[in-house]
């Protein structure tokens, strides 16, 4: 055998060996996801539920509440509409997989969703897509009844959500992602951070919402407050979760859902800067918080297509059910729920997955306007951090835009079916709300609550019926 031959066998058996190593190294890493699968889920949900049922003062919709037909009219599509929905070749090459985001705190079976996203890998048109459920939304969940679509989680596990959604949306979602928040940190810290662009307000609302996880962990309530005042500021893993977890400010859980858009989107952004190494001590540190019914070739499989896409941060779409002007807010015992016109939700829902590449900015996407309502988290001296010449958190009013469900924004007439609403008259404007100082003192007695006092911990009280912003179901 000749030289030649000889150093070219040994070359590839090099690379052979490699490519072993790498494909050991990829499966051991993705070894570390927990698989569950639908059965298993639903099985874990019913046990969970049986050994420990829902506490009696926690807030429940009874089933026969209301009437989804009787409260929203419901389009009757038309055949060339229900066929649109049941298009089988429009679905060839588009992947539709569930992301659940919760706050287990250690409980066993499944908690009520916090965050659902429907993930979409649209290869007919190069694109990415998040469409962003409500959890206010109000459906039929089989088995259940009609009820918001986050309970679907917690009684029946991502199964039971699954099916809701398919069914309710004409989808063939068969896979799902589940992750805890405690993940969410772990990525932004280990991404060194990422730059949100915030208003005052929402400066003051997030360092409440981190005061509220350091009370619920035992730490110092006023450990990693944000310090500077507003404009584009770097967010460690703590405050990127307390930013999207604002819900009283501006549009409520509509800004919300923009808000944890808007951080997904940096996160992906960072991930795909940063070298290869950093890449794996992310996907280390992100994997034993992840939950799914995929298998690792799959999962290799899409991160391989979504790699091979080169889809930049800028070019993701978003979205969000209920459509704008398809639905009807309204309150249950306290409890704010969306009234969806199902068909009408369903063809917008398709429209957007299947053939969009491109999508106009959604109501509530500027997250920034609002009105900030003091709590007792005093806020820290600010830093050198500029503030914009006009901030938008100083106003109460906001764009006419879909309202918040819960109904407290200022000046705002009873919304509406369809989500629409009344602009008031001039007469009925109220007064500029003036905004506390942002750096206030921090031995204000008002402000810090006196020994024994261990105050709210920037968690608003939240009344008979209301969900918290912090401590979730």
């Amino acid at each position: 055998m000749s030289t030649a031959k000889k150093v070219l066998l040994i070359l590839l058996a090099v690379l052979v060996l490699i490519a072993a190593i790498a494909i050991i190294y990829v499966y051991t890493m993705l070894g570390r996801i927990k698989r569950v699968s639908l059965d298993e889920a639903a099985e874990i949900a019913q046990s969970a539920l049986s050994a420990s049922p829902l506490p009696e003062d926690e807030p429940v919709l009874e089933d026969d509440a209301l009437n989804l037909e009787e409260e929203v009219g419901q389009s009757a599509l038309s055949e060339e509409e229900q066929a649109a929905l049941e298009d089988e070749q429009k679905r060839q090459n588009v992947i539709n997989i569930l992301l659940i985001g919760v706050d287990r705190r250690g409980s066993s079976g499944y908690s009520r969703s916090d965050t659902m996203l429907i993930a979409t890998v649209d290869k007919n048109n190069n694109k990415l897509k998040l469409t962003s459920l409500m959890r206010d939304l109000y459906l039929p969940i089989p088995g259940v009844g009609e009820n918001r679509i986050n309970k679907a989680n917690s009684s029946g596990g991502p199964g039971l959500l699954i099916d809701t959604i398919n069914q309710n949306f004409s989808l063939d979602l068969t896979e799902y992602v589940l992750v805890d928040f405690d993940m969410f940190e772990e990525i932004v810290d280990a991404l060194g951070g990422v730059t949100i662009e915030m208003s005052r307000g929402e400066v003051q609302e997030c360092n409440d919402c981190i005061a509220g996880l350091n009370v619920q962990r035992g730490d110092d309530r006023n450990a990693g407050l944000i310090t500077a005042q507003s404009g584009s500021i770097h967010l460690t893993g703590k405050q990127a979760l307390g930013y999207c977890r604002i819900r009283k400010f501006g549009y409520g859980d509509f800004s919300r859902t923009s808000r944890q858009f808007k951080v997904l989107r940096a996160i992906y952004d960072k991930f795909m800067q940063v070298g290869v190494g950093q890449k794996l001590d992310v996907i280390n540190k992100l994997l034993p918080y992840i939950e799914t019914n995929m298998t690792n070739g799959r999962i290799i499989e899409l991160a391989t297509t979504v790699i091979g896409m080169g889809v930049d941060s800028s070019s993701l779409l978003h979205y969000r059910l209920p459509v704008e002007g398809y639905y009807k807010p309204t309150t249950i015992r306290g409890m704010s729920v969306l009234l969806p016109d199902i068909p009408a939700n369903a063809l917008k829902l398709h429209e957007f997955i299947y053939e969009a590449t491109e999508v106009e900015a959604l109501e509530g996407s500027d997250t920034g306007r609002g009105t900030y309502h003091p709590k007792n988290t005093p806020t820290p001296s600010p830093s050198l951090s500029p503030s914009p010449s006009l901030d938008p958190s100083l106003s109460p009013w906001l764009p006419e835009l879909s309202p918040d469900p819960s109904g407290e924004l200022p000046g705002l007439e009873t919304p509406v079916p369809g989500g629409a609403v009344t602009a008031p008259t001039e007469s009925e404007q109220p007064d500029i709300i003036e905004l506390p100082d942002p750096t206030p003192n921090l031995d204000d007695p008002d402000l810090v609550p006196e020994e024994g006092d261990p105050g709210d911990g920037g968690v608003d009280i939240v009344e008979e019926g209301e969900e918290s912003d912090i401590l979730l179901d």
